[in-house]
């Protein structure tokens, strides 16, 4: 793992299959945060289109740019877990691949850092702005997923899943390595190993734009969210002791 650069900032973006949003995505970053200490790691899940691609080309631009590339799919948490020990920045950003969010509304998630160990975009608050909402079905799947959450992890956030997060970098080198799950259930292990470790964490409203583009099959998926969920619980169930935070 590399050591932190005072000031820096590190931008993780997990991406599989994103060659439709992945250019704005950066350039946006880029040119928002152009007078900040910025690098932005992309984590290439096994991506099988033009994405990787795009990524090089623009790193000859920016050369703060760094391309992690997997041949096989790691999942999600895999990709950021990937990230991290790549990174150098003093605060750690996860952000989606698909712009659904705006340079602006991350900076409003680091604004907060100067109070918080870790921020979470949230679109479940009173305030948070949809600016182009889900299908219905994955809105009540989604609800459905938090009230799940919030039982057998009394985890009380609105909004574990959604993809903008804010890390002081000490939050993540306390708890990243000793995550178990990849997958679905990675944001709501992490948040909930954060947390038990003593961890401040602010949950603020984001302005969000759902990304017509999905690679998630509502029937299917919604039930290994659902189960991944349960069976990460039953694993904390049976390893209290190795995993030494289960209350």
């Amino acid at each position: 793992m590399r050591s932190a650069r005072k000031g820096r900032i590190s931008f993780i973006i997990p991406a599989y299959n994103e060659e439709t949003f992945i250019k704005k995505t950066i350039v946006d970053l880029e040119e928002y945060f152009k007078d900040q200490n910025i690098e932005i790691i992309v984590s290439a899940d096994g991506s099988t289109d033009s994405t990787c691609d795009i990524v090089n080309s623009l790193a000859r631009t920016y050369k703060n740019i760094s391309l992690l590339k997997s041949a096989t799919r790691l999942g999600k948490g895999g990709g950021l877990k990937n990230g991290f020990k790549h990174s150098s920045g003093e605060l750690i950003v996860f952000a989606d691949g698909d712009s659904s969010a705006s340079p602006h509304e991350i900076a409003k998630l680091i604004s907060h850092t100067e109070r918080f160990d870790v921020v979470i975009g949230s679109r479940g608050l009173k305030d948070s702005e949809l600016v182009i909402r889900q299908p219905p079905l994955r809105e009540f799947s989604g609800k459905m997923f938090r009230l799940l959450v919030r039982l057998l992890f009394n985890l009380p956030f609105a909004d574990t899943q959604c993809g903008y997060k804010v890390f002081k970098r000490n939050a993540l080198e306390k708890t990243m390595n000793s995550l178990i799950n990849n997958s679905w259930s990675f944001d709501v292990e992490l948040l909930y190993k954060i947390k038990m470790a003593g961890f401040s964490i602010k949950e603020i409203p984001i302005r969000w734009a759902n990304s017509k583009k999905t690679h998630l099959n509502l029937f299917s998926d919604s039930l290994k969210m659902f189960s991944d969920v349960i069976k990460l619980r039953l694993s904390y169930l049976g390893n209290r002791h190795k995993y030494g935070i289960l209350k």
